[in-house]
């Protein structure tokens, strides 16, 4: 696997053309005295492509049902990515080899150019730069293929927690989903989602919407906010122990092309679509 490092003050990233995702997001020693994980990092090999701190979702986010998605009067079919999973999921470009455009001390920019089928063609760049306790990144995807299509994108990021971190979601409502975790299109009212709270004992895979675009992650010692213009955010937790849960901006929620409602950006060919984020992080006054 091929990755490259960035570092500007104390903080520290490892990013992959292994899908264009990162391995790691940290701070150097110094912090408290020992080194911190603002992201998840992936383990040692990280042969699974959702072995990650990070990965883009290109040309769509998160999952799509039925087997594919009807458009311009012609069904797009497409193949699950993750067996045994029944479903395609995140796009493909966490599971293609990305190329190194451009790299300095503190910034890297990679891209990618996909075919799904003979009408879903695309090109990806993302950029990553590091100044300081801040992390940016922005995802641009174009349409070179020869006619429009439907595209979403978006950063999904596993971000570190412990028993004691709290979270802020920033959110007003949510999409309701089935039994396979499809949004159903139906919102639910979640004020609990706009002021902080433990991490949710149960598992939640949903959709935030009425999102403020800011989310913000309060550790014992250590503040992570995560800022986006994207429209959408989606929650994944699995349980308040496992160590990590999933806040993804995104420009359409999961399933879009099927969701009466959500529909995703269509592009026509040489048309752009882009989505950005900053994770922050910043040291609390403890005793």
């Amino acid at each position: 696997m091929s990755s490259v490092i960035l570092r500007s003050g104390a903080s520290r990233l490892v990013a992959t053309t292994d899908g264009g995702g990162l391995l790691e997001y940290s701070t150097e020693p110094g912090l408290n005295g020992a080194a911190r994980h603002i992201l998840r990092p992936a383990s040692a090999d990280a042969a699974d492509p959702l072995d990650r701190a990070l990965i883009l979702m290109a040309p769509w986010c998160n999952r799509i049902s039925g087997g594919g998605f009807r458009f311009g009067g012609e069904f797009f079919s497409l193949e699950p990515n993750l067996p045994p999973f029944p479903m395609p999921v995140h796009g493909n470009s966490f599971q293609s080899r990305w190329d190194v455009k451009d790299k300095t001390a503190d910034t890297l920019w990679l891209c990618l150019s996909s075919t799904i089928s003979e009408y879903y063609s695309y090109r990806a760049d993302v950029r990553y730069r590091l100044g300081g306790e801040t992390l940016t990144a922005d995802l641009t995807l174009t349409n070179v293929g020869a006619k429009p299509m439907p595209f979403s994108a978006g950063f999904h990021p596993w971000f570190a927690t412990t028993k004691d971190t709290q979270i802020l979601a920033g959110a007003s409502a949510l999409l309701e989903t089935d039994a396979t975790d499809v949004p159903t299109g139906r919102v639910r009212s979640a004020p609990e989602l706009r002021q902080y709270a433990p991490m949710p004992d149960r598992r939640m895979n949903h959709t935030l919407v009425g999102w403020n675009g800011v989310s913000v992650l309060r550790h014992s010692d250590l503040i992570v906010e995560l800022r986006s213009e994207a429209r959408y955010l989606h929650l994944f937790s699995p349980s308040a122990a496992a160590g990590f849960c999933c806040l993804e901006p995104q420009t359409a929620p999961p399933d879009a092309p099927n969701l009466a409602g959500y529909q995703p950006a269509v592009l026509a060919p040489t048309e752009q679509l882009s989505v950005g984020m900053q994770i922050h992080h910043r040291l609390l006054d403890v005793p």
